[in-house]
């Protein structure tokens, strides 16, 4: 008897344990959870009172460029019965919103239809299936006093779209150099010129997503300039000695045979040249543009800029003075580090809930300033021991 009320009672414990752990695991499953992530940059790398920008014939005023990722970082699906409504992402009713794209991770799977010419400052997504994992891209230009954007929307069993700290917040410039004059590396003259040029190139737009370009209309002084791009050429004279203009046997050429050229401004140690001034350095046309630069004291910088139309992959040396040895090249390109897998942003268990994970970045900011405070000290005691 007393065997039998043992087997009894480890079969309804057994039972217990399998119906909690069986509830525990179907919760887990059926949870639903949606987080973002999002950067804002401003729009336009390069500031020019000749620059315009445009979209649909409106001139951008303060535009800026917003990055934002919404992540289904649950495990249960949620389906378009699961909303009330659209899912709406606000960027202040200041702004207007002027162009955009939205990407998925799964296109093939997920469809979904945007509304970027309704209300000021909204964007709208309508309900759509979101499995575990899914990812909406959303890259927008905004124009308006910016501010910093936040997702609603009314989903069965989510509480809030909760927002979560991205570890970068600066967009990273890559710069891809080389040698305009050799082909290899092994070529480069061991000893440099008197007054040998570096050239940067940068996209007048800041566009990760490589086709806003196309979308935004820029201008210089009303002649179009679509994929701008500005090339500044550096000319430091660090030699100790002036550089006159007799010291030079011509002019350094650089020529885009299938690039136009569109607008060349100049500074002198970080002061704007007048017209005048800049034709004692420089000559252009469409195609290209003439330097001599000189004269240059020592310590001074002499910076040409060109905006070109496109990218420039065509510039070529045609012209390099004797006292040169060399021009260097290096093309920016922009990297936005928005993590990919919202997932892995944070430890797992501060995904759960929003007042975990502000708690937590409150609470660790305040632990790492009290270790900084002790390890200062305890540096400071065995210095003096």
């Amino acid at each position: 008897m007393e065997m039998e009320f043992f087997i009894t009672t480890v079969i309804a414990l057994l039972s217990l344990i399998a119906g909690v752990a069986s509830f525990k695991m179907a919760k887990r499953q059926a949870l639903k959870r949606l987080h973002f992530t999002a950067n804002r940059y401003e729009f336009l790398l390069w500031k020019n009172e000749n620059l315009v920008a445009e979209v649909s014939d409106h001139s951008l005023i303060y535009p800026s460029i917003y990055i934002l990722r919404l992540e289904h970082t649950g495990d249960a699906p949620i389906v378009p019965a699961d909303f009330s409504g659209p899912i709406r992402i606000h960027f202040g009713k200041p702004a207007q919103i002027m162009v955009g794209i939205v990407r998925w991770n799964r296109p093939r799977v997920l469809e979904a239809a945007t509304d970027l010419e309704g209300r000021a400052g909204d964007l709208l997504i309508k309900p759509v299936l979101l499995n575990p994992r899914d990812r909406i891209e959303v890259v927008v230009v905004v124009d308006g006093v910016p501010t910093e954007p936040f997702v609603e929307a009314r989903i069965a069993g989510v509480q809030e779209v909760s927002f979560l700290r991205p570890r970068e917040t600066e967009i990273h410039m890559k710069l891809d150099g080389r040698s305009l004059i050799f082909e290899t590396m092994a070529e480069w003259p061991k000893v440099p010129g008197r007054l040998d040029p570096t050239i940067f190139v940068i996209p007048a737009l800041v566009d990760p997503v490589g086709d806003l370009h196309e979308r935004v209309d820029l201008s210089v002084d009303g002649v179009p300039i679509p994929n701008a791009h500005l090339y500044s050429v550096i000319f430091d004279n660090k030699s100790g000695k002036p550089v006159g203009r007799n010291q030079f046997d011509g002019p350094l050429i650089i020529e885009w045979p299938n690039t136009r050229l569109a607008l060349v401004k100049a500074k002198l140690n970080d002061e704007p040249l007048r017209k005048d001034q800049l034709r004692r350095f420089v000559k252009w046309d469409a195609h290209n543009l003439e330097i001599i630069p000189a004269p240059l004291k020592p310590g001074e910088t002499l910076v040409i800029d060109a905006m070109t139309s496109g990218p420039g992959d065509d510039a070529r040396v045609k012209r390099i003075p004797s006292q040169m040895k060399d021009v260097q090249i290096g093309r920016v390109n922009l990297k936005d580090f928005l993590d990919d897998n919202l997932a892995s942003v944070e430890p797992i268990v501060l995904l759960s809930s929003q007042t975990a994970y502000t708690l937590w970045w409150t609470w660790i900011p305040e632990v790492q300033r009290k270790a900084r405070k002790v390890l200062r000290e305890l540096r400071r005691s065995i210095e003096e021991s």
